[in-house]
């Protein structure tokens, strides 16, 4: 361990090359603060990395985290963690987090700006996350990725953002290369499911040619994940976990889906399972998420309460696959609010689990507010949603494309854009430099409107 004892802290921990390996066997870190300590008490950038290689492990069997506060630390973290170059590897166990706070511990502030970071939250049933707050405990400090490429995974907490039971706060990624992996109830990037519930997240920022992978699987879609997810992004060399796996993506998420069998999901990027989401926002960036059963690839998790405001903009490229019951981009199964989603100047492909919608609502939820301007998109409903607006039994809300390419399909009983069976389309205006290809899942459903036993209101 290097840092304090119980109840005690780093000051200033520097490191500029060289190897360093490390492994303990308490509840500290092995970076960073002693039990129920912070990481430092600098009131600054307390530790820092600014090249060399670095592996730092909890032994089986405790509970702290690789580097950052110790276990059960809940009051203010002065310090900083920093990395602006090196290969950092930490693994949290047992409630603690790769990088961030151990069992039932808070996070420090975190900013990546450069260099190779993998960090991973295993062995527990409820886990830490791979960056962020340990188990039971909330993401109080903000997690800023400024650069370089960034592996966080986490059994069953988000891969960045809250561990397990915690909600997440602010999680800022600009310029970096982002693979961020979770199972049973947490998020890709941000919130983790509670006990009962809660993975709430506040904000979230993708920007400035960022190319992230954010993915939450329940393990009957492991495979799928993985075909999916194979080759996106080259993390040739770099390690995943404790054992040292280095290579592939599809090692990550086998080794992950392999350590913990469940059907629960979060989100790809936002609420984990129950979990809702304040705003996210991706721009000028290429984004991949995706989800399993309820919960959106981009949004809200199954029966979130609160509406989620989601912004795609300034020329990003996004691809959003959801599992069951859920939006692709939206909300997941039977939240109480209807979402905002605003996208311009972007290339969108979006597809919802069975009841969900493309773009919208899932399962028994509206479509809420979509704006669609100067894009170009793709939306595929599941099982009797709409390509566009709501899940089954979801009005399709309030619709507006302008200036735009669209391809909008629903399945079964669902309209291409509209609403799904048994809702109600409240307004859809498409503006006549458009281009908007609408296909409904039956005859009984319309293109443009009303899906089957539906009523449709108004187009302009």
């Amino acid at each position: 361990m290097i840092g304090g004892a119980k109840g005690g802290s780093l000051n200033r921990f520097a490191m500029y090359g060289g190897t360093l390996t490390a492994v303990h066997g308490g509840s500290g870190a092995v970076i960073g603060g002693g039990n129920a300590a912070p990481a430092s008490r600098y009131n600054g950038e307390g530790i820092c990395f600014y090249g060399g290689t670095v592996d730092a492990k909890i032994a089986d069997g405790s509970r702290g985290c690789g580097i950052g506060n110790g276990s059960g630390y809940s009051g203010t973290s002065l310090g900083s963690i920093a990395i602006y170059g090196g290969d950092i590897q930490a693994t949290g166990k047992n409630g603690g987090a790769g990088i961030g706070g151990g069992q039932e511990a808070v996070n420090p502030a975190i900013d990546i700006y450069n260099g190779k970071v993998s960090a991973s939250g295993i062995i527990c049933y409820y886990t830490g996350a791979g960056i962020g707050s340990g188990q039971f405990a909330n993401q109080n400090n903000p997690i800023r990725i400024h650069g370089g490429t960034v592996v966080a995974t986490s059994q069953s907490g988000a891969g960045i953002g809250a561990g397990c039971g915690g909600n997440a706060g602010t999680i800022e990624i600009s310029n970096a290369s982002v693979v961020s992996m979770a199972t049973a109830g947490g998020a890709g990037i941000g919130g983790k499911r509670a006990k009962d519930k809660g993975g709430y997240v506040g904000n979230i920022t993708i920007s400035s040619g960022s190319k992230v992978v954010a993915t939450s699987s329940d393990y009957g879609e492991a495979q799928d994940l993985v075909n999916r997810l194979d080759g996106y992004i080259d993390h040739s060399g770099m390690k995943t976990d404790d054992t040292a796996y280095a290579g592939s993506i599809v090692s990550m998420v086998s080794f992950l889906i392999d350590l913990f069998d469940n059907d629960l999901s979060g989100t790809g990027i936002g609420g984990g399972y129950h979990g809702g989401a304040g705003t996210i926002t991706i721009s000028d960036s290429k984004v991949t998420a995706v989800s399993g059963s309820y919960a959106a690839a981009i949004g809200t998790g199954d029966e979130a309460s609160g509406r989620c405001t989601i912004n795609i903009t300034d020329y990003s490229e996004v691809t959003a696959n959801a599992g069951t019951d859920a939006a692709g981009i939206g909300t997941g199964n039977e939240n109480d609010g209807a979402p905002t989603i605003t996208i311009s100047d972007s290339t969108v492909t979006s597809k919802g689990g069975a009841y969900g919608a493309g773009i919208g609502g899932g399962d028994a939820v509206s479509g809420g507010t979509i704006n669609i301007t100067s894009s170009n998109v793709k939306a595929y409903g599941g099982t009797d949603a709409a390509g566009i607006g709501g899940g089954e039994g979801g009005d399709g809300g309030l619709i507006e494309i302008r200036d735009s390419t669209v391809y909008a399909e629903g399945k079964s009983c669902g309209a291409g854009i509209g609403n799904g069976e048994d809702g109600y389309s409240t307004d859809i205006f498409i503006n006549y430099q458009s281009t908007v290809e609408a296909i409904s899942g039956n005859k009984d459903a319309s293109s443009i409107g009303h899906g089957d036993n539906g009523i449709f209101m108004a187009i302009r």
